[in-house]
């Protein structure tokens, strides 16, 4: 695995991002032990609702930075 990025949200979750082989990325949580797998190709959904809930909107997974920038500005977390 190769590390992409490691970023510390405003609620302080230490969060690390790896590519794992040519197509995956991992999104580990070390400060709740979670970790979610993207695949590029695959239509995911990256953002939630106003409750809590994650959008019925999925979106198809094109670039490592597409799910890096959606954990980074908080629109999905654990």
């Amino acid at each position: 695995m190769k590390l992409l990025k490691k970023h510390t949200t405003s609620k302080g979750n230490k969060l690390e991002f790896h590519q794992f082989e040519t197509t995956h990325i991992i999104v580990i949580d070390n400060s709740c032990q979670m970790e979610r797998v993207y695949r590029l190709g695959d239509r995911r959904a990256l953002c939630w609702d106003d409750f809590g809930k994650r959008h019925s909107k999925r979106t198809e997974i094109r670039s490592f930075e597409q799910v890096i920038n959606a954990w980074v500005n908080e629109e999905i977390h654990f």
